[in-house]
């Protein structure tokens, strides 16, 4: 295939980020107080091109949750990072104001030990912060114990509705794009609109 030289990558995803189709979440070193510039991570501002350009994917749910997740803390007006503490990283590190918010994003719990880790890192973190654990499924865990009562656990979708609680980051409205919602999806929905194809060129063979 073509070679590309790491600037002419690195150029590509200025303009891209310059033209808010994508987001650089910079990682936040808790330890060391500031964001430091090496193995950010990018979100697309709409899911829906990732979807275009490799379809609809089971494996891609993590994915997708941690996107809608970061561009929701963004609308919400934070400062929206990595976290990082020691060699251990979590989703995000939100700021805004004198808010601080460290957040675990998952699809379910069904890995247990993964779902302790994650919750251990969040545990791990001293900062005077909130501590979310957004799940997509499942709830709370039973018997938390020492820091680990600090994690409150919450449903994406519930985080998403607009309906915060007393000490989280306030909600806006939010429009999502797509194919197959969930009927909870649907169902919380305030309004849904479907678009189908009358006219493609893709009807006369034309890729």
């Amino acid at each position: 295939g073509r070679q590309i030289s790491k600037d002419t990558v690195y150029g590509m995803l200025k303009a891209l980020e310059s033209g808010h189709i994508i987001y650089r979440a910079k990682r936040y070193d808790l330890k060391e107080g500031r964001a430091v510039e090496a193995r950010e991570k990018y979100y697309f501002s709409d899911w829906g091109i990732y979807h275009a350009l490799h379809g609809i994917e089971e494996h891609g749910t993590q994915g997708v949750l941690e996107n809608m997740v970061c561009m929701e803390l963004l609308a919400r007006g934070f400062r929206v990072y990595r976290g990082k503490i020691g060699r251990r990283e979590f989703d995000f590190w939100a700021e805004r104001g004198k808010e601080q918010y460290c957040i675990q994003v998952r699809k379910n719990l069904e890995d247990v030990e993964e779902a302790k880790e994650a919750a251990s890192v969040l545990a791990s973190v001293k900062r005077q912060c909130r501590k979310l654990f957004l799940l997509k499924e499942g709830e709370a865990p039973a018997g938390q114990k020492g820091r680990q009562k600090e994690i409150v656990y919450r449903n994406i979708l519930d985080f998403l509705e607009n309906r915060p609680k007393k000490g989280e980051p306030d909600g806006l409205e939010i429009v999502l794009t797509g194919r197959n919602p969930s009927e909870s999806l649907l169902g919380a929905a305030d309004y849904v609109s479907e678009i189908c194809k009358r006219k493609h060129p893709f009807d006369r063979g034309i890729m």
